[in-house]
């Protein structure tokens, strides 16, 4: 039944189709001339497709020329600028001053003298010389001597220092008249009247006549005893 139904609808619709067809070729064959009539058939548009869209008048696009640009002058090239950073200048430290080390000052070697005493003296006796006064005597004798054992005249011995609390500075010579008991080329100097103990407080040495000093200095001592209140000192050459 349904198919049917559906089927009928199908022919109306085609009926109907075919007659709108139809009429409208009826339409379109009267409006269309004939060749046979002697004019000529311009096909005739309905307005709607006759009727042109105006076109849009376009405004002529201005050129813009680019605008010439003057040339960048070209700067010389300046070398950086140099700012000297202020150094840095330490301060110094202040350096300790030292003291020049003192030199020690030598003293000049001395020249050996070419006399010295001779062995086994000073030797303390009897004033043999004088044995009247015995013992209110008191004094230094000897002789001096080259290298050979010759003895020197004219030498002088110096007796220096302090004799019985007092000081003195006393000379005898080498051959003098009065003290040929003591051999050759004697010597002899009195110190005092009476016998003193004098430990080491007095000194000998021997200078020839300009004034040098032919030996060292030797102290030597006296005694209160009469036995030993004459001292006999001797000196020879090296």
């Amino acid at each position: 039944m349904l198919k049917r139904l559906i089927w009928m609808i199908l022919l109306v619709i085609a009926t109907t189709f075919t007659v709108v067809l139809t009429t409208t070729g009826a339409s379109l064959d009267a409006l269309i001339p004939r060749p046979d009539d002697g004019v000529a058939i311009l096909p005739t548009l309905p307005e709607s497709v006759n009727t042109l869209v105006p076109t849009a008048t376009l405004a002529p696009t201005e050129v813009v020329l680019p605008t010439e640009v003057p040339p960048t002058p070209l700067l010389p090239t300046l070398a950086p600028t140099f700012t000297p950073v202020a150094s840095f200048t330490p301060t110094p430290v202040p350096t300790a001053t030292l003291s020049p080390t003192p030199t020690a000052t030598l003293s000049p070697t001395p020249t050996a003298l070419p006399f010295r005493v001779q062995q086994m003296t000073p030797i303390y006796g009897t004033n043999f010389a004088h044995p009247d006064s015995g013992c209110n005597w008191q004094g230094v004798a000897g002789q001096v001597f080259d290298a050979k054992g010759a003895p020197i005249l004219n030498y002088i011995v110096k007796i220096t220092g302090t004799y019985n609390t007092s000081p003195v500075s006393l000379y005898g010579v080498t051959g003098m008249v009065n003290a040929k008991a003591y051999g050759p080329g004697g010597y002899e100097v009195v110190l005092g009247n009476v016998a003193t103990s004098n430990l080491d407080s007095l000194t000998i040495q021997v200078f020839d006549q300009a004034g040098n000093s032919l030996s060292d200095p030797l102290k030597f001592s006296t005694s209160k005893e009469c036995t030993q209140n004459l001292v006999i000192i001797n000196f020879m050459a090296k």
